[in-house]
């Protein structure tokens, strides 16, 4: 491969329509679902005007194929928007394709790890797919994550889907930088966006299902935000942790995937691009957001990209950067103090010094090396007083 080439597919990879458009007509997993939806100030419109996150979701979830989704468990986390029209409004729809939509609503606002878990509680089936209330699907996806995990082994306990930030395309990455946690080294990374470089050369050795184009899964460490479940070994583990303090619930994934991980259960991710999401990242403003996006999809962006800050996990960018250096230092120091230390070496560097840290859920970075300093600094402060706050409770 030249290098102009690879320069292309580190943008966008584009595989042939053969491992793409692929008929699954007949086929069908066996296994029922719940999906898992907590929402938080998605539907700041009426109904009518189609321009909620939380609309193009649920229709996203029941407009699913060949898969056994029959019940959609959403959990409004205290919206104070058009939320309870917009669920009365696909109940009808979902009912027409056998689907039960259960609604829970708590009296005010709790976080995403608790809704999920209140869904979960809730939920009548064996399989649980969690997914954010800003993301559309393709109708192929639960299809995909089932017939992933049910072929593999008995300890695998949850598949992640490929999860595309406002595109419709992966990035290219090397099959070892996604799903990483590191707690030797501090490092943790998601790249689900990605698709692994060593599939391209020869796709044909790389897949799960030759006659339907699958492709293999890799095993991961870390989970993100768009994954099946295993709801006895999710309940095994705890379930989402409750106890965060910070407004972004960031790492309440990695926190999940590290106790899976200590029980021996194991992580995989499906790069098949048949079986991906787009995350729209409601409320977080881009300079380019949806210029290489057509169509529908394009206005959806174009209203995700008008900046809120009181939506979903949404924050400002000081309280985003600070949520993020306070919940990864959080989540390495309880299992390796070593490795939070070279994470916050490395943070140093990069947000402080560089101001090359960029992660996804703010559309901007800090002005002013003095401001980043204070900013890390006061982080660091509240991640090692809440850990202390742990040991003495």
């Amino acid at each position: 491969m030249s290098k102009e080439s690879e320069r292309e597919l580190q943008e966008e990879v584009h595989l042939p329509n053969y491992f793409v458009d692929v008929n699954f007509n007949g086929q069908r997993t066996s296994s029922p679902i719940s999906a898992i939806v907590p929402t938080y100030n998605r539907a700041p419109h009426t109904v009518e005007e189609d321009s909620n996150p939380l609309a193009w979701c649920l229709e996203s979830l029941i407009a699913q194929e060949h898969s056994t989704l029959d019940e959609i468990v959403v959990i409004d986390d205290g919206s104070e928007d058009h939320t309870k029209d917009v669920i009365s409004f696909f109940v009808e729809q979902a009912k027409r394709k056998g689907i039960l939509i259960t609604s829970i609503r708590n009296k005010k606002n709790r976080g995403s790890s608790i809704s999920r878990n209140i869904g979960v509680a809730e939920s009548r089936n064996d399989l649980l797919m969690f997914v954010d209330d800003d993301c559309i699907f393709d109708n192929r996806m639960l299809f995909g994550a089932t017939f992933t995990l049910e072929r593999l082994p008995e300890r695998a306990a949850a598949v992640h889907v490929p999860v595309y930030h406002r595109k419709r395309h992966p990035k290219l990455v090397d099959v070892g930088e996604i799903g990483v946690l590191d707690l030797e080294r501090g490092i943790i990374t998601g790249n689900y966006d990605g698709f692994p470089r060593e599939f391209l050369s020869n796709p044909e050795e790389h897949l799960l299902d030759a006659d339907l184009r699958i492709f293999n899964p890799i095993q991961i460490q870390n989970l993100g935000g768009v994954f099946l479940a295993k709801k006895r070994e999710f309940q095994e583990v705890g379930g989402f942790p409750e106890n965060l303090a910070w407004r972004n619930s960031f790492r309440e994934e990695t926190d999940l995937a590290l106790r899976l991980a200590k029980s021996g259960y194991s992580l995989f991710f499906t790069p098949d691009p048949k079986f991906s999401s787009i995350h729209f990242k409601y409320g977080a403003p881009e300079q380019d957001a949806g210029s290489k996006v057509n169509g529908k999809i394009n206005y959806q962006i174009s209203q995700s990209n008008i900046a809120r800050i009181d939506t979903g996990n949404r924050v400002g960018p000081v309280e985003w950067f600070s949520n993020v250096l306070m919940s990864t230092y959080v989540t390495l120091a309880r299992r390796s103090p070593s490795a939070a230390e070279e994470y916050l070496k490395r943070m140093y560097k990069k947000f402080v010094v560089d101001n090359d840290f960029a992660v996804s859920g703010v559309g901007t970075k800090i002005e002013g090396e003095p401001k980043r300093l204070m900013i890390y600094d006061q982080a660091i402060s509240d991640a090692k007083k809440f850990i202390g706050g742990l040991k003495t409770a």
